[in-house]
């Protein structure tokens, strides 16, 4: 190891040498060590800009993407990418070479696109030379348009198109529906496909980002603004069914929309918050009469209140935790959802904080502690609160001072019902640089009928890689695997699982140890990338009111340990079997 440090070393600085050097460095590619191939490798990526390949040395390269080794692999990748072919015939073999070593590894795609974008910013004269084979076209005749959702072509496109950014020459002789398919390309992968001017069909221009992206911010705007009109009307069906819409439309516009991804999923969350507010609220907005006795609840309006808190905390955690670049002031009034949420299941139970003086001090204690939370963000930070806690800040000093006496706890309950029949529909317009946190598995595969069997009480290892996308801090990162009765594992992977591959990107690949006991047939269990967070207070506390009234929901154990989750992406189904040991 010390020699190749030293030869490296030695052809970065004297370029005559690197030449001499190459032979060397490419023989230790067939090393039998992984550590000294890694080492090769990544070593002749520092001085490949300088030197020019012979065609036995490229086969050689190429050949040792066949490893079995994914790092070795992502190391040759990188190497390719910043070499420098001097003939269309390299390139023609390099760019077959990855096609096929992505039929062999399909979770190694984000990789290989990465290296084929690297070879088409590098060769743009070449991809020239290469464009009727690389797009199968013909001067005379027109071809069967591709498959856009064939990741061998859009490779393809993908090394075209950054070709064509410092080959102009090229954008005229691209077919009309590789036109179109640079429109979707560009959309969906704005990383790894560039600006161009295309023309499409009718002579307009194929994209135009920056009018794009402001396009689609102001219908977020718009959006979030149509919801703002309505919020104070006494109509509350056509309130609540403005928001439906208006989330639908938000989250709709989260899929098509990269460049507004961020903020109109976070909008719609919010807005899908107030919506479950509202009709929380709904009971105590409806009757008029001067007090409004929550005993009147039936059994199914406690249970959709109990699912309503679930989904209260879970989406509000989530836009907390779950995207980055949230101000403070957006902040607070995500802590606000939480704090009404927490007035709503006092006001449905308050029979049993009549009945329960240890209950009523328990479930009054934690809602100050949370309002208290609320209050010191906005006064450390300058932010006004809302007027919808208003009721409950005037009630603090009294109830504290005398907690569990019939009139305190009268006051408290009409403090509770103000906040209630007071509730207004809050918009907020979030800010367009936030983003979210996102993860990509590719390993395990999706849609995958193999069967990982083992024996029973064992351990068995699960290869789980991933690319994970705008996380600030990789602790918080973990993996939530679901068994098929419920039970929920967790898992932490080590900081050495960890690669930053941009500032915005890491990827993940650790194996997950699996054990449970014998199984008559296979099942599937679900895995999945989530972050880790401590709530404000112990929710647990919250369902404590359910459980006397019999009421649970199907989510209320996740609340139960000190640490909480939010899952960054669909979960991945791996069937599993364990199976019997068989003596003979």
């Amino acid at each position: 190891m010390a020699s190749l440090d030293a030869l490296c070393q030695l052809a970065m600085e004297f370029p005559q040498f690197s030449v001499l050097s190459l032979d060397f460095l490419v023989d230790m590619f067939n090393d039998e060590i992984d550590t000294v191939r890694l080492k090769a490798i990544d070593g002749l990526r520092h001085v490949i800009s300088s030197v020019e390949l012979r065609e036995d040395q490229l086969e050689t390269i190429l050949g040792v993407l066949l490893d079995c080794s994914a790092d070795i692999r992502e190391a040759i990748r990188m190497l390719l990418g910043n070499c420098c072919m001097n003939s269309k015939t390299a390139l023609n073999l390099t760019i077959s070479s990855l096609l096929a070593n992505l039929m062999r590894y399909p979770q190694d795609r984000p990789h290989i696109w990465i290296c084929l974008k690297e070879l088409g910013c590098h060769h743009g004269s070449l991809g020239f030379a290469l464009l009727p084979e690389l797009l199968n076209t013909h001067p005379y005749f027109s071809a069967k348009e591709p498959d856009i959702e064939d990741p061998a072509y859009i490779g393809v496109l993908i090394l075209v198109f950054n070709a064509a950014s410092c080959y102009p020459t090229i954008i005229p002789l691209f077919p009309q529906h590789t036109v179109r398919h640079y429109r979707y390309l560009r959309g969906s992968l704005p990383d790894l496909v560039p600006d161009l001017e295309l023309k499409s069909d009718l002579g307009a221009p194929a994209v135009i980002p920056a009018a794009y992206s402001d396009s689609a911010l102001h219908l977020v705007e718009t959006a979030v603004d149509k919801v703002e009109t309505v919020s104070t009307c006494e109509d509350l069906v056509m309130v609540q069914t403005v928001l439906e819409n208006t989330t639908s439309e938000l989250k709709r516009l989260s899929e098509l929309s990269r460049c507004v991804e961020g903020v109109a999923d976070c909008s719609s969350l919010y807005l899908r918050c107030q919506l479950l507010l509202l009709k929380a609220f709904r009971p105590w907005l409806r009757w008029t009469g001067s007090s409004c006795q929550s005993t009147c609840l039936s059994s199914s309006l406690l249970v959709a209140g109990s699912y309503s808190l679930q989904m209260l905390l879970e989406l509000s955690y989530a836009m907390q935790y779950g995207y980055v670049t949230l101000t403070v002031a957006e902040q607070a009034a995500v802590m606000e959802i939480r704090v009404l949420a927490h007035v709503y299941q006092l006001l449905s139970h308050s029979h049993i904080l009549v009945s329960s003086k240890r209950e009523s001090r328990q479930q009054i204690a934690c809602l100050f502690d949370r309002l208290q939370l609320y209050e010191k963000l906005c006064q450390d930070n300058g932010i006004d609160m809302s007027k919808s806690v208003e009721p409950l800040l005037s009630a603090k000093e009294r109830v504290f001072s005398g907690i569990g006496s019939g009139s305190l706890l009268q006051t408290l309950q009409q403090a509770l019902e103000h906040v209630a029949k007071g509730f207004v529909v809050q918009t907020h317009h979030f800010s367009p640089s936030t983003r979210r946190i996102s993860a990509e598995i590719l390993l395990p595969q999706r849609n995958s009928e193999k069967v990982v069997d083992f024996v029973s009480s064992l351990a068995v290892a699960v290869q789980l890689e991933a690319v994970i996308e705008n996380v600030p801090d990789t602790s918080t990162v973990c993996i939530q695997v679901t068994f098929p009765d419920g039970k929920q594992l967790t898992v932490r992977p080590k900081a050495s699982d960890f690669k930053e591959l941009s500032k915005t990107k890491h990827r993940l690949r650790t194996s997950v140890i699996l054990s449970h006991e014998n199984w008559s047939d296979n099942c599937k269990i679900q895995v999945s990338v989530a972050l880790t967070y401590v709530p404000d207070l112990n929710e647990s506390i919250l369902f404590n009111m359910n459980e006397q009234l019999e009421v649970k929901t199907d989510r209320t154990s996740c609340w139960s340990s000190k640490f909480a989750l939010v899952e960054v992406c669909p979960p991945v189904e791996v069937r599993i079997l364990p199976k019997e040991k068989v003596y003979r």
